[in-house]
């Protein structure tokens, strides 16, 4: 039975929940952690994925242990990455340009997975997910599966990434029979060989028999020696006698008196 597998991927815009009765400095570092993830969500909105990446890069440098900026630069940043990637064809390689997104977003993903308060388990565990999307897209199931499987341990009640986990294990499973098949493959494509090898050595061999066979002179036993030997003998005798009935006939005669 064939199996349609889809690809989630939530964008999760994030605003800072700062508390506003923090200390002084604290405070105003809060407030322009939020302005610039509102700014970014904003460029990000329009599209402009480059311009809100620094704009949360910006929220970090007011507030880096924020898990929103963090994971809003992750998801910005993959989005550049992830649409260099698209541009590529089926056989080409990405270049370092995009690797370099790739691996930053990647990072930052990893990072908002470990900042894990009692206030923003959720956003641990949306890394987490996005992360394995991305993972899937790219056709690493392995680090896919361990990641879906990180997010639902933070956040057990996380079904698109209960779901997720499912279909990609569905599609591991299928590689994996898609291997043995190639394998399987393979070792017939090699028995065929080697039988078609044998018989092209078997026919060789009967051809190298056939024309020995045929430059050997032809072989006499003894009764047929024997005769031949009569038959030429006979033959000689003949020979004999027709010449001395030949002598006899053409002699000259005598006077008939």
């Amino acid at each position: 039975m064939n199996r349609t597998l889809t690809y989630l991927i939530p964008l999760l815009l994030l605003c800072s929940c700062a508390r506003e009765d923090a200390p002084a400095p604290e405070a105003q570092s809060n407030r322009k952690e939020r302005q610039h993830i509102m700014k970014g969500n904003a460029e990000f909105a329009e599209g402009d994925y480059a311009a809100a990446a620094e704009s949360y890069g910006r929220a970090r440098q007011a507030n880096p242990s924020s898990p929103e900026a963090t994971f809003n630069q992750a998801v910005a940043t993959m989005t550049l990455a992830e649409a260099r990637l698209a541009k590529l064809a089926k056989d080409q390689q990405p270049d370092s340009a995009t690797l370099q997104l790739e691996d930053a977003a990647t990072q930052l993903y990893l990072a908002a997975a470990q900042m894990r308060t009692r206030d923003t388990p959720p956003v641990a565990a949306y890394a987490c997910y996005n992360l394995a999307n991305h993972h899937f897209l790219r056709d690493k199931l392995d680090q896919a599966e361990d990641m879906y499987k990180e997010a639902l341990r933070l956040l057990p009640a996380f079904d698109d990434a209960r779901r997720n986990l499912r279909i990609t294990q569905l599609k591991k499973q299928q590689q994996d029979k898609n291997k043995d098949k190639d394998k399987q493959q393979d070792k017939d494509k090699q028995q065929d060989q080697n039988k078609q090898q044998d018989q092209n050595k078997d026919q060789d061999k009967d051809q190298d028999k056939d024309r020995q066979q045929q430059q050997q002179p032809p072989q006499m036993n003894s009764q047929g020696i024997l005769n031949a030997n009569n038959a030429k003998e006979q033959a000689t005798r003949a020979r004999l006698d027709r010449q001395r009935q030949k002598r006899s006939q053409s002699a000259p005669r005598g006077k008939n008196w």
